[in-house]
């Protein structure tokens, strides 16, 4: 925190968006305002009200609130991160557009995704965080039926 209301922000240099490029505190300023206030948006909760957000440098923010605001970094940890500089578009389209085509500066990387059966996610080689424990990862929906439980 720089002051009570100024929260400085430095993205790791070389940090890279899965599939679409490098990660930029402007990614972030869209991103946000994006979550503020598209009518559909399940994330307006996360984001504090602000003044605004102000890039110093390329991988440097300023996020200056309205109120003193101390759980920001609580509020801000379940928005992902998108990358309109490499998708300039990405902020008029659809809810639907941006469901088919994730990407992320996590972990995995988004590979497949198959309406009602599974997504499929690979290891990002591209992660700061060094190496997983699964190179791919398959989530499939829980049907709700109960699983018989052996017995012997």
């Amino acid at each position: 925190m720089v002051d009570d209301h100024t929260w400085e922000f430095k993205l790791a240099e070389g940090g890279k968006v899965s599939q679409r490029g490098t990660l930029e505190c402007r990614s972030r300023k869209v991103l946000l305002e994006r979550c503020k206030t598209h009518p559909k948006s399940q994330y307006k909760y996360a984001v504090p009200d602000y003044r605004r957000s102000k890039p110093w440098t390329k991988h440097t923010v300023h996020f200056i609130t309205k109120t003193p605001t101390p759980e920001v970094l609580v509020m801000l940890e379940s928005i992902s991160i998108n990358a309109p500089q490499v998708d300039p578009g990405v902020d008029k389209k659809d809810h639907a557009y941006l469901a088919r085509n994730m990407v992320g500066t996590g972990a995995y990387k988004f590979v497949e995704w198959v309406k009602d059966d599974r997504i499929t996610l690979a290891y990002n080689k591209d992660w700061w965080g060094g190496r997983v424990d699964y190179e791919k990862v398959v989530l499939r929906p829980h049907s709700g039926e109960r699983h018989p439980v052996a017995r012997s």
